[in-house]
């Protein structure tokens, strides 16, 4: 046999080039459908997330990844500047006293804390408004995920002000650290998916 050609045979192999059929391969099997995410809850407690809980995902190409991004920074915007226009006066009024229902952050200016909600949290994990409040009934507590921010603003608070933690790092060159809602989440709203590109 000609050198070439035992040379070309392996190649041709490794290439998945046949000389048996002229057909064209099969068409792959269509990746199977999201799971409706509905209002389901995964059961409480640590440990890796149950199957029927797990939304399987389509990975965006970074062209879709920046119009998702572009749309969602629009709509906070929008939102944004709505409840700005309605507290016209009482920017510098403390936020507890201008909006109902603030627990948190109760002393901050009323036009600071609704530029921290926009600025601070809603890119920080990468949805607008909608994902925590109803937007219609701000004050509400309906959505599950208004709870679980408070708790992570908590959680930054306590990481932040304890004594024991960030103070104690040495070699800070006149910077003091600090975590924020970005830290971990990085424009993902599952802190555990944060490595992937937003």
């Amino acid at each position: 046999m000609p050198r070439t050609v035992r040379l070309l045979v392996p190649c041709a192999l490794l290439l998945g080039v046949s000389c048996r059929s002229s057909q064209p391969a099969p068409a792959p099997a269509p990746a199977p459908a999201a799971a409706p995410r509905g209002d389901e809850r995964p059961p409480e407690g640590r440990g890796e997330m149950p199957p029927e809980f797990r939304r399987r995902r389509v990975p965006l190409t970074p062209e879709q990844r920046a119009a998702r991004r572009d749309s969602l920074t629009a709509d906070r915007q929008r939102l944004m500047d709505e409840v700005l226009k309605s507290i016209v006066g009482r920017e510098n009024d403390p936020a507890g006293q201008v909006f109902k229902n603030v627990k948190l952050l109760k002393n901050m200016p009323a036009g600071e804390f609704v530029k921290q909600m926009n600025d601070d949290y809603g890119k920080a994990i990468g949805r607008s408004c909608n994902f925590c409040h109803d937007v219609h009934h701000w004050d509400s507590d309906e959505r599950h995920e208004k709870t679980v921010a408070r708790m992570m603003i908590a959680m930054e608070d306590s990481i932040n002000d304890a004594p024991a933690y960030l103070p104690q790092l040495k070699n800070r060159r006149g910077f003091w650290p600090h975590i924020e809602c970005v830290t971990c989440h990085r424009g993902m709203n599952e802190p555990n998916r944060a490595l992937l590109p937003p």
